[in-house]
């Protein structure tokens, strides 16, 4: 699950508190967006990409701020104190506004994290988000599939909102969803059926406002994106992975998949599964805008704990904490780390980020180029000593 905007309007990313939505906790089927884990431990770290550099973060309970690292100078720094561990952090940059999600509730926290506004309140806990960030456009869910939507600017404003139930026309009830770009709101329904919502005329009219595709679906649970296309989705069911166009509502391609199989939205969207007879992971994803491909991996542990995905390479992280770089053209190991512990991770195609359990604190940086390790320790020792 990864917050990763390579535009200039937004770039937000997920901070939970205790720990983030771990995808060795949650598969991120029957969620609309990407899960939000108010009580988890163990998870990601998360990141977003400024400038062509690419940042993550956590928050830390010990000194109750965020912790910002940039891994490619070794940098190590920190927000303001946010407050306790309670909360769900949904942030820009260093120095940009906040949402703070706590419960049933969304704020935005601005000039520098300090003033506090509410600007949603559902009936439910929320429990997935979801964004256009180009466009501004951001959905909250909670745990009765209710909708809050906003629309907000650059500084945090929100300049429309309305919260709509999942049941749609009377008939479809949501099952899973995901923002695309252009402000569509992708929402698989009962039927097999999926929904393409226009947000700027649903905002408008407050009400839901959508063109219905019938795709034939059986059982559907997760949807994603396709880089660049927001006229295509992933599709995963009962029978396995659909490539589907959303403009003629037709499959443009079917691959069935017998085996468990575990969703993902870090990097690229993408799914896996482990093959237990060829001891391989095997990794689903888009080849061009109009085909999707396995791709194999020889893997002796089959306790994958995260993957992410970019056009070139598969970094994957299992429970042992061991980092395997695979390049994806031919199957190569690029690189194969262990790190010093097992913590809460963020991966990235040249870095990888882990923020250990200690209350002094700890956080390391990996190299996947070069193998070089960078430890930061102690730096929550003033916070202890207060």
């Amino acid at each position: 699950m990864e917050f990763l905007c390579k535009k200039n309007i937004v770039a937000f990313f997920l901070f939970v508190s205790v720990a983030a939505c771990s995808q060795s906790k949650t598969d991120e089927k029957y969620i609309i967006g990407t899960a939000i884990d108010q009580a988890g431990t163990g998870g990601t770290m998360q990141s977003f990409e400024e400038a062509g550099k690419v940042y993550f973060s956590s928050f830390d309970s010990v000194g109750r701020r965020l912790n910002f690292v940039d891994p490619q100078t070794n940098d190590l720094s920190f927000s303001p104190e946010l407050g306790d561990a309670s909360h769900v952090w949904l942030s820009t940059k260093v120095d940009g506004f906040a949402f703070d999600v706590k419960g049933s509730s969304v704020a935005v926290r601005s000039n520098g994290f300090q003033s506090t506004i509410e600007v949603l309140k559902l009936a439910g806990s929320i429990t997935s988000w979801a964004s256009d960030l180009p466009q501004g456009y951001v959905a909250f869910v909670d745990e009765f599939f209710s909708i809050g939507l906003l629309q907000i600017d650059p500084s945090g404003s929100v300049l429309r909102q309305w919260t709509g139930g999942p049941i749609i026309n009377g008939l479809n009830s949501v099952i899973a969803g995901e923002m695309a770009e252009g402000g569509k709101l992708l929402l698989l329904v009962n039927g097999g059926s999926l929904l393409v919502v226009d947000v700027a005329a649903t905002l408008e009219a407050k009400a839901w406002t959508f063109q219905q595709r019938d795709l034939g679906l059986n059982n559907p649970s997760w949807i994603g994106k396709v880089e660049g296309r927001n006229d295509r989705a992933l599709v995963y069911d009962s029978v396995g992975m659909h490539l589907v166009d959303l403009t003629l509502g037709t499959v443009l391609q079917d691959l069935s998949i017998r085996s468990y199989v575990t969703p993902s939205k870090n990097g690229l969207d993408h799914a896996f599964y482990y093959d237990y007879t060829t001891q391989n992971i095997v990794i689903v994803r888009t080849n061009g805008p109009d085909s999707i491909q396995e791709s194999r991996f020889k893997l002796s542990n089959p306790n994958v704990r995260q993957s992410f995905l970019s056009t070139d390479n598969l970094v994957i992280a299992t429970d042992d904490g061991s980092i395997i770089k695979f390049r994806l053209s031919d199957g190569l190991v690029a690189a194969k780390y262990n790190l010093k512990g097992i913590g809460r991770l963020g991966l990235s195609e040249d870095y990888v980020v882990a923020m250990y359990e200690s209350a002094l604190g700890a956080i390391e940086i990996l190299n996947l180029d070069n193998g070089e390790s960078k430890l930061f320790n102690a730096f929550n020792l003033s916070s202890l000593q207060n």
